[in-house]
Order: structure tokens, then sequence, then C-alpha cells
């Protein structure tokens, strides 16, 4: 069995109206960790998301990522046997210019008999050849929850 732990940054866009309470919400609900000098340094404003957010926001995320991995793990002889989310964390840029959310997941496999590959770089090619699908998957699976809401809330 094998371990991997990884983070998937990811843009957040607050260009809506919706985007931008989405993100006021987040931070409301979340802690700042950042210190002032690390808000010097980086321009940005870190929060440790509250657990609801984190729950929801890292299960959907570690979903997608191991809707990803699985065949190309599976490809290398591999089986994928989790991907679990740890933290995620909120950057605010001072100015609004930019926002990123960072998910850092934990990606346990195994293989048998052991071959001779490096699975920690197996895993992180795998994401980072993957990000634009993981990015899109995300963004559908989010344009799908927003129908789907919308058909509750006008059909009741």
């Amino acid at each position: 069995k094998k371990k991997r732990n990884v983070a998937l940054l990811l843009n957040f866009d607050n260009g809506s109206n919706g985007g931008r309470r989405h993100l006021q919400g987040l931070m409301s609900r979340g802690t700042k960790v950042s210190t002032p000098q690390e808000e010097a340094d980086s321009g940005y404003h870190r929060y440790l998301l509250s657990e609801f957010d984190r729950t929801t926001i890292g299960t959907v995320t570690a979903e997608v990522v191991a809707g990803n991995l699985d065949e190309r793990l599976e490809a290398n002889g591999v089986e994928l046997d989790s991907v679990i989310p740890n933290d995620v964390m909120l950057g605010v840029k001072a100015d609004g210019s930019d926002n990123e959310l960072a998910v850092a997941m934990q990606v346990h496999g195994h293989y048998q008999p052991p071959p001779d590959l490096d699975f920690d770089y197996i895993v992180q090619d795998s994401i980072n050849r993957d990000t634009d699908q993981i990015r899109r998957s995300l963004r559908d699976y989010n344009d799908n929850c927003r129908d789907q809401t919308s058909k509750v809330n006008n059909q009741g």
C-alpha cells in the first residue's frame, strides 16, 4: 500500500454577484490563518474554511480527482483505493484581483506484486497532466448542482 499527499490549487471565480457572495460567505465562516507579515509578502489573506465548507468542497474535489486518477493509475498497474480530502484553504488577494482554493488530499493505492515504479511521481504526474480535465469536471459538477437547485426551487 502507498500513500501520497497532494494539493490542488484552483482559481476561485468570483466574477459574478453570486460568486462574490459565495466568497464572502466562505470567508465569514472560515478562520483567518495568515499573519500580517505573510499577507504583506504574498498579498493574500488565507482562510481555513469551516468544517462544513471543507467537507463539501473537499469531498467533491476528491471524487473528481479520483475519477480522473483511476484510469491513469490502472494503466501503470496501480489500483486506486481512495482519495481523502484533508484541508481546504482559501486565499484572497487583498486588492480583490485573484482568489484561489487549495485542496490538500491523500491518495491511497496499492499494487501486487509491487512493480518497480514511483507511486508519488505517478500520482503527481497524473494530477498535473489532468489539471484541465479536473477543473472542467469541477465546473460541470457545480453547473449541474446549480441547475438542480434551480429546478427544485422553481418546481417545489
